[in-house]
């Protein structure tokens, strides 16, 4: 995860104001070439339910404190300042929420998913390049009607922090969020496969993860990265070969093109991990047949 300054060369601060109007902010945001996708924001009734949610949990403690001591002076002062917090409650946390939710942008692009926040001290802006969408992870809500994507690093204080940082790190609070997901996957996938075949090592590697984790693909999207992820089982790599058979086993209908070199590489690859997965993948294929 990426967290891009004003410095970046295509966002200036008069660019990315709200009252220029979210236009102007794609146009500051998007690199040349980059294609738009999607855009949204957070549903201010989701934002302000989770919000709220949590300031429920934070007055049930302090209610259950002031009512351990409630025979005591102290435990009637808590009591007092927990009646006080409560009634407080809506007028901070209503027009905390509306700003949050009129200031904060999401957009999916063809190359990246960036989130756009105004927090204390300035503006910023998070970007998750396609080669994270490994760690994306939807989140949906315990009604259903809004959910969230989050990416998550693979370190403690990583995830933690992103906890605290929803507007930044993670699409929040968004209506027909598992939609959303689905197009992030389909959209990146094409770029994955491409990345197969980088010279750096960690982005194949980082590539083949990405596309062990995308799901409900369209036909036309899964057909046009079988044969890369073919070319793949090839790479010198085993942890990309053992990545790309994962991947191949979970495109359904479309990965039975794969299967024969599949089988042949259960047969001859020199890794065990590579065997394992090339064989799952076939049984998972025989499904389609």
């Amino acid at each position: 995860m990426q967290a891009v300054t004003l410095t970046n060369p295509y966002v200036s601060p008069a660019d990315l104001s709200p009252a220029a109007g979210q236009a102007s902010m794609v146009e500051a945001i998007l690199e040349p070439g980059e294609r738009l996708v999607w855009s949204g924001r957070p549903r201010l009734r989701a934002f302000l339910a989770s919000t709220s949610g949590g300031c429920l949990v934070g007055m049930a403690i302090w209610a259950a404190i002031a009512l351990s001591n409630s025979s005591s002076q102290s435990g009637g002062t808590l009591v007092l300042i927990g009646l006080a917090s409560w009634l407080c409650l809506p007028a901070w946390v209503l027009p905390w929420a509306w700003w949050v939710s009129r200031h904060t942008h999401y957009f999916i692009t063809d190359r990246r998913a960036i989130g756009f926040a105004f927090r204390w001290g300035g503006y910023r802006i998070v970007v998750n390049a396609a080669e994270d969408i490994g760690f994306a992870r939807y989140v949906g809500s315990f009604f259903g009607w809004w959910g969230a994507i989050s990416w998550s690093e693979p370190t403690a204080w990583a995830q933690v922090h992103s906890m605290f940082s929803k507007a930044h790190g993670s699409f929040f609070a968004i209506p027909h969020a598992r939609t959303v997901f689905r197009l992030m996957h389909a959209t990146f996938a094409s770029r994955l496969a491409e990345r197969l075949s980088d010279s750096d090592p960690e982005v194949r590697r980082k590539a083949a993860f990405g596309l062990t984790r995308v799901e409900s693909l369209p036909d036309a999207v899964t057909g046009d990265i079988v044969p890369s992820l073919i070319a793949a089982l090839e790479c010198d790599d085993s942890v990309v070969r053992a990545r790309v058979a994962t991947a191949l086993g979970r495109l359904g209908n479309a990965g039975r093109e794969a299967v024969p070199a599949l089988k042949r590489v259960a047969l001859t690859d020199e890794s065990q991990r590579v065997v394992i997965n090339a064989r799952k993948a076939i049984e998972r294929l025989r499904a389609y047949e």
